[in-house]
């Protein structure tokens, strides 16, 4: 059988304006199946029988064995689709930039490589539903912007400015250079500290939600990111109704 393919596209036009400038716009997207994912326990206790009298080993699908779980099985999916702005001034009189704007979504039901905030345990919830393992990617970043330049100071031997004397090789020969890195923050879940689910589940728990727990941008600070008082621990045996990935952690504004 095929593992890990994908099908992608990407369509763009560009156009070449006065002064050296150049704007770019592009539309990617990529849809992949059967990809790698972290390993998956198969021994969890159906959802049917789970309760009071059905929480123990002799309850697993094989109770024989403390565990059976495949490894990187190929049964993740993910679609990624973005449309991104680039405008570029090529390097005369001095002067040079570089900008582009990139706006996506990438949502997924695998589990990236190395830890990831919210679910260590990889994606899997319920491994008798899949279908709530189905988010954002913690790589779902939605808004990046990029913006880098560099100037040739017109000071100094050659320049319009102190090009003789002294001063000309104080001031000569200087370049100023910027980048600057804005972009949205990146997804996370909340699990419970205790599995109570008790169904020995192939993933953390998700804890319950009421109502939506992202806060008004100007309402968020590092203590109170987003509405703790939405989210309760799950009825025993039981998993939590959370989707994965719903709350977003801080941008990044880097310059």
């Amino acid at each position: 059988r095929r593992t890990g393919y994908s099908q992608q596209f990407n369509l763009g036009v560009q156009q070449q304006l006065p002064n050296s400038i150049l704007v770019e716009v592009t539309g990617i997207g990529n849809i992949s199946h059967k990809l790698p994912n972290s390993n998956l326990s198969i021994d969890q206790i159906l959802p049917e029988i789970l309760g009071p009298t059905h929480q123990s080993q002799k309850d697993r699908p094989f109770p024989q064995f403390s565990n059976v779980t495949i490894l990187s099985p190929t049964i993740g999916d993910a679609n990624y689709i973005a449309g991104m702005v680039r405008v570029e001034k090529r390097f005369s009189r001095g002067f040079s930039f570089v900008s582009s704007y990139t706006y996506s979504k990438f949502l997924d039901n695998s589990f990236e490589g190395g830890s990831t905030l919210g679910k260590d345990n990889g994606p899997y919830s319920n491994y008798y539903n899949r279908s709530a393992d189905w988010g954002p990617s913690p790589n779902d970043i939605r808004h990046r912007f990029s913006f880098s330049e560099v100037y040739e100071l017109p000071f100094g031997r050659g320049k319009n400015w102190f090009s003789t004397g002294p001063v000309a090789y104080v001031v000569g020969g200087w370049t100023i250079g910027n980048v600057t890195t804005l972009q949205s923050g990146a997804p996370f879940t909340v699990t419970t500290q205790t599995n109570t689910s008790n169904s020995f589940s192939a993933g953390s728990q998700r804890a319950d939600v009421s109502a939506d727990p992202n806060l008004p941008s100007g309402q968020r600070t590092v203590a109170s990111w987003f509405n703790k008082s939405l989210f309760i621990q799950p009825a025993l045996y039981s998993f939590g109704n959370q989707g994965r990935d719903i709350l977003r952690g801080p941008g990044l504004i880097n310059v």
